[in-house]
């Protein structure tokens, strides 16, 4: 865990080749002049932001093609996008984007890597019947189209479902995003695009919009209910995001007991606000959850109290 030290232990290391990716942009949106362009090489298994290669990196701006030395075999994505800003300029214009799998051996690539526009997308949004569905209502619900690989200035921005259950989203970059779903004990049931189901939320809009996006939402939430120290701040968080994002809180009465409801199904980690604070880890509990599901949890502080 984080700050503990370690002895004993020995690393066995091998050398391996490494190649280079020479990467040439290629048609589709126009790049010429912009200064806010940028790229990021990540590892396919990773699947967020952050590692790798160091985060964003400038594309020259006149040049049009750019070198990624030292490469090691292995599957990634290649990503580029606009409204990345740095200190040598400004976001000038709309944005603009590629995502593409890189496979990685040992040998030189040449890749060519054609900008699209953003993606408008439209779509509806309906709540599923179930005994709660009078828990939600659909203006209340929000609609929130992610970047899967990256984060991207002035992508992913949420947006309000109409009372009539239609909404838009104008700038969504042209890549593999996520569909999210945010509102009062609400959460995504399944989604369609184009007629074609999504799988967990994933939508690929590299080849832009081909028809109107469909998502069901469902208010048959599950459950998190329990012991815990008295008066202690109880958190529970997506396994998928750790403790970075989507927590959730309660915390325990006098006599110690908590309840965290609104939870959409799924995996989840448990604990005590200084179990986590602290990084040791201990007491942290994992629990799966499913629709309309109360789970009930012992959770015990560092000392072994309740």
């Amino acid at each position: 865990m984080p700050g503990t030290e370690k002895s004993g232990i020995d690393f066995q290391m091998k050398p391996a080749h490494v190649t280079h990716i020479h990467v040439t942009l290629a048609g589709g949106a126009d790049w010429q002049g912009r200064k806010d362009l940028a790229w990021q090489l990540i590892p396919a298994q990773q699947g967020t932001a952050g590692g790798g290669f160091g985060g964003w990196r400038p594309v020259p701006a006149t040049e049009g093609a750019f070198d990624i030395p030292k490469v090691f075999p292995g599957s990634y994505r290649l990503l580029v996008s606009s409204n990345v800003v740095f200190s040598s300029g400004d976001a000038t214009g709309s944005l603009i984007g590629a995502a593409q799998q890189i496979d990685a051996g040992d040998k030189p690539l040449d890749v060519q890597l054609s900008l699209r526009g953003a993606v408008e997308v439209n779509g509806t949004v309906e709540i599923e019947a179930s005994s709660g569905a009078d828990r939600a209502k659909l203006n209340e619900l929000v609609v929130q189209i992610v970047p899967e690989y990256a984060f991207y200035q002035g992508s992913g921005q949420p947006e309000a479902v109409k009372e009539d259950g239609t909404f838009t989203i104008k700038s969504t970059f042209p890549g593999p995003c996520r569909v999210r779903i945010s509102g009062p004990s609400a959460f995504l049931k399944s989604a369609w695009y184009g007629g074609a189901p999504l799988t967990g939320g994933l939508l690929d809009l590299s080849s832009g919009a081909r028809g109107d996006l469909r998502i069901v939402v469902s208010t048959n939430t599950a459950t998190i209910q329990g012991t815990a120290t008295p008066m202690a701040q109880v958190l529970a968080a997506p396994m998928e995001l750790g403790w970075t994002g989507g927590i959730m809180s309660a915390q325990a009465d006098a006599n110690g007991q908590f309840k965290l409801d609104g939870l959409a199904p799924g995996k989840y980690r448990v604990g005590l606000q200084e179990q986590i604070d602290s990084g040791a880890g201990r007491g942290v509990q994992e629990v799966t959850l499913e629709e309309g599901q109360t789970v009930v949890v012992e959770l015990k502080s560092a000392g072994g109290a309740p």
